[in-house]
């Protein structure tokens, strides 16, 4: 868990939480009960020919079928409604109601942008869920919105072996793997991976100048996070 969350949980049930990714299959989830939950990543959803990736996220809905006791909206890539075994099996549990929202990318000059994200026909490249995430809370017209947990610091954790292959220590808060052990082989290049990286970071100082356009405030209450966008400042 980071520290971020770590030194939070006094005061993390003030808020409304919001949990993302595989955060649902962790103690923390239920200890902390979110009322949100949102997903972004097409493995989530995608019908993948991959059968180990297609159990790993089968069990993963089944996971919050059987275990959410309190209300949830989860939310989903409209995409995923075409995947009706998703919806059956989380109807079983009717305190999860699920929800679709549009990720469609849009890039253009910032007056057009701005129209198109209070419409909600877009939004900056949802190169990981936090982007769809922030922009999700920025529609709830939440006044203050604080991120914790969210180092994005996979620079730092990136290198080039021997056989000129691209890997990551890809480690998550609810990961209790050693690094080591997590270590993987990417299927991209390092150029790539920096092109999405630089997408990730452009759609953080994207929401910034649409933030500053509504009453929502965004605060970046983690330490040691390489996100530049946003005001820091810790929960209280």
């Amino acid at each position: 868990m980071t520290s971020a969350l770590e030194n939070s949980k006094d005061v993390i049930g003030n808020y409304d939480l919001i949990a993302i990714n595989f955060m649902g299959t962790t103690p923390l989830f239920s200890e902390l009960k979110p009322s949100v939950y949102i997903l972004c990543d097409p493995a989530f959803w995608f019908d993948v020919a991959d059968e180990t990736q297609k159990k790993k996220v089968s069990d993963f809905y089944l996971h919050l079928s059987d275990t959410i006791t309190w209300k949830v909206q989860l939310y989903l890539p409209w995409q995923a409604s075409k995947q009706k075994n998703i919806a059956q099996t989380l109807s079983k549990n009717q305190n999860i109601e699920l929800c679709y929202y549009n990720k469609t990318n849009f890039e253009g000059f910032r007056f057009l942008k701005k129209c198109v994200y209070r419409k909600q026909l877009g939004m900056p490249r949802a190169q990981n869920v936090l982007i769809a995430a922030l922009m999700l809370a920025i529609y709830s017209s939440y006044d203050e919105i604080y991120l914790a947990g969210s180092e994005n610091d996979w620079l730092k954790n990136l290198w080039v072996d021997d056989l000129n292959r691209l890997r990551i220590n890809d480690i998550h808060f609810y990961d209790q793997k050693e690094a080591s052990e997590k270590a993987r082989v990417m299927q991209l290049d390092l150029i790539t991976m920096l092109a999405y990286l630089y997408y990730m970071f452009k759609g953080y100082k994207e929401i910034r100048a649409f933030a500053d356009t509504t009453k929502s405030k965004i605060y970046n209450s983690t330490p040691e996070t390489f996100i530049d966008a946003f005001e820091r400042k810790p929960l209280s």
